[in-house]
């Protein structure tokens, strides 16, 4: 598959005088660039559009990611490209897509025979956004269950996001020793035939309060570290005291506390001085 992007001619809007119907997904504010827009135009298409710091200043302050949707469907060009940057036009009066250029499909990574349950992005129902990158959902198969929604945004995630999968297979595979230090895993997620992002157990849980708990997230920490990974982004946060499903705090007639470990995005191989300094942070 030739994946060398190629510059797409532009086009005038139709005249029809009908509007794409679109939805911004995901809004990411970059130093280099401007903004960059995850956008969904019907029911399945993908786009990433990109409004540079010159071309924002034309749209109201504090414009919103619906509102963005609507500017930009007033002159969203038609054709088959995947990514079209918008900036101000050579009067410098007003903005318009300048460029537009299509990538072809994006390679997904490989789901390597671990939980091969795969769900389609559309199937999922937008409960809350925690961040550009994470949702809570539900999904049809767990009715009445929330589930955190990990994915790439942007293609520049998809690498994290496959790294964060194969660190939940290689615990799977050592569930017998270590298995419940991190949220279970339920299924990859798909869009238009190219793995996106994952479900996760919705956690229910609080951060250490006492002594007891606190022990109980360097215990977690402990078994990640026996398999040689470190977990790369310790801090309070990323640790759970596993609560009952209704959040109550933990109950001494359960047994002892367990901590949950988040966020695997960064994980990677460790020494012994790696595992002090990951301890270090949780005192």
């Amino acid at each position: 598959m030739d994946m060398t992007s190629k510059q797409i001619e532009l086009k005038a809007p139709s005249g029809n005088g009908k509007s794409p119907k679109l939805e911004v997904l995901s809004s990411d504010a970059t130093e280099e660039r401007g903004i960059e827009y995850r956008v969904l135009v019907g029911r399945r298409d993908v786009k990433f559009v990109t409004v540079s710091e010159y071309a924002a200043m034309f749209f109201k302050e504090g414009d919103k990611d619906h509102e963005m949707a609507i500017e930009l469907a007033k002159f969203w060009p038609p054709g088959d490209w995947d990514k079209g940057d918008v900036d101000e036009n050579i009067e410098g009066d007003e903005y318009c897509f300048c460029s537009l250029t299509w990538s072809g499909p994006v390679p997904s990574p490989p789901v390597d025979g671990f939980l091969e349950r795969v769900v389609e992005s559309h199937s999922l129902v937008i409960v809350d956004k925690l961040s550009p990158r994470v949702r809570v959902v539900t999904w049809p198969e767990f009715p009445r269950q929330p589930l955190i929604y990990k994915f790439a945004a942007f293609p520049r995630d998809a690498q994290r996001i496959s790294h964060e999968v194969k660190t939940y297979g290689l615990l799977s595979q050592n569930f017998h020793k270590h298995g419940g230090i991190v949220p279970t895993f339920v299924a990859h997620v798909q869009h238009n035939g190219n793995m996106i992002g994952f479900l996760l157990e919705h956690v229910s849980g609080h951060l250490s309060r006492d002594r007891e708990e606190h022990d109980a997230c360097h215990k977690a920490l402990d078994e990640l570290h026996a398999l040689g990974i470190k977990h790369g982004q310790v801090r309070d946060a990323n640790f759970l005291i596993r609560g009952k499903d209704d959040g109550s705090s933990f109950d001494p007639e359960d047994g002892p506390p367990k901590a949950i470990m988040l966020s695997l995005g960064q994980t990677a191989r460790c020494n012994p001085k790696d595992q002090e300094a990951e301890h270090a942070k949780l005192e």
